[in-house]
């Protein structure tokens, strides 16, 4: 399910890939702790908001939320900030840090680069390109999309 990675000091729960992983935990002294969660389209939201959710739990069984950090790249960044507003809805201890490196916190609005940059879907809207996951959650949930 996980890999502890680095060395001594907090854990941080990252969604991001295992290489940049490395490198983030050496810069900062730290352990990385990289879960396995569900993927859409066979796991709409909030799968893997859950998954993130009961490794951040267990965390706790063992962690003062001061020694956790979470991170994430990309989708990564998208459900670490989710799996904050779900914290934050629940009243639950939130971790020291939230890492969030290029993803989006409001998957209802369309961003700059879209109209220079296609999406993989053909150049249509991030909320059609992520409609596997976000599946039949209004993209205004504040647990789907953080900003709001």
């Amino acid at each position: 399910m996980a890999e502890i990675l680095g060395g001594e000091g907090c854990r941080v729960l990252t969604t991001a890939s295992r290489e940049e992983s490395m490198a983030l935990c050496r810069q900062l002294g730290a352990r990385a702790l990289i879960p396995d969660y569900r993927l859409a389209p066979e796991h709409p939201f909030p799968a893997a908001v859950d998954d993130a959710e009961a490794v951040y739990e267990a965390l706790l069984k063992t962690h003062r939320p001061r020694q956790i950090a979470v991170y994430g790249t990309s989708a990564g960044a998208g459900l670490g900030a989710q799996l904050m507003a779900r914290l934050a809805k629940a009243g639950r201890p939130m971790p020291a840090a939230l890492g969030f490196f290029s993803g989006s916190a409001d998957l209802g609005t369309s961003g700059d680069s879209e109209s220079w940059m296609p999406l993989p879907n053909g150049g249509g809207t991030l909320a059609a390109t992520l409609a596997p996951y976000i599946g039949a959650t209004p993209v205004t949930d504040p647990v789907l999309s953080p900003l709001r």
